[in-house]
């Protein structure tokens, strides 16, 4: 895998991944990797306050990244929602990001910082983007089948912090 211009191949653990696979998951419920179906996207329940949705799209046709047959850029969306009712709160969101390759094995996050500083209510009936921003294209030498870019997000106020793992499906690699 290629990312800034860098191999991020290189992996320092293994992770077992398990979930339901469902496009809506609540808890720490994440998709497979693997020889499993890709699920480009993936919403949950952050809190009673919060929705938060991340996404893998190809990037230049925006499209959800469920099957990948070449080289193509891709790009990984996360945002937020707040419920409904939600009382107003100060939220301070914490971002750390790190791929899961088909065969398990977990690189180094490459992303790992505040990526949201401001009310809840500023997501109020809409989804807001969450500054993590990332774009990158798999690499030859990556293992076949459904792989997953990890993010773990953390209210640093509140403390709460959950884990959304989309995955798109590697059909070149090897």
């Amino acid at each position: 895998m290629r990312f800034a211009g860098v191999t991020v191949r290189a992996c320092v653990a293994l992770v077992l991944v398990c979930g339901s696979g469902a496009a809506w998951a609540k808890g720490h419920d994440l998709p497979k990797v693997g020889d499993h179906p890709a699920m480009a996207e993936q919403v949950i329940d952050f809190d009673k306050r919060m929705q938060v949705r991340a996404t893998l799209v190809l990037d230049r046709a925006g499209e959800p990244a469920t099957e990948v047959t070449e080289a193509l850029q891709l790009r990984f969306v996360v945002a937020f929602m707040a419920a409904e009712r939600a009382r107003d709160a100060d939220l301070r969101l914490h971002c750390t990001i790190s791929f899961v390759h088909a065969d398990g094995s977990v690189t180094a996050p490459v992303r790992d910082r505040v990526c949201y500083e401001g009310k809840l209510s500023a997501a109020s009936g809409t989804w807001v983007a969450i500054d993590a921003p990332l774009k990158f294209r798999p690499g030859r030498d990556d293992p076949i089948g459904a792989t997953g870019v990890r993010i773990t997000i953390r209210d640093e106020i509140s403390r709460k912090e959950r884990v959304l793992m989309p995955t798109y499906g590697w059909k070149v690699g090897g």
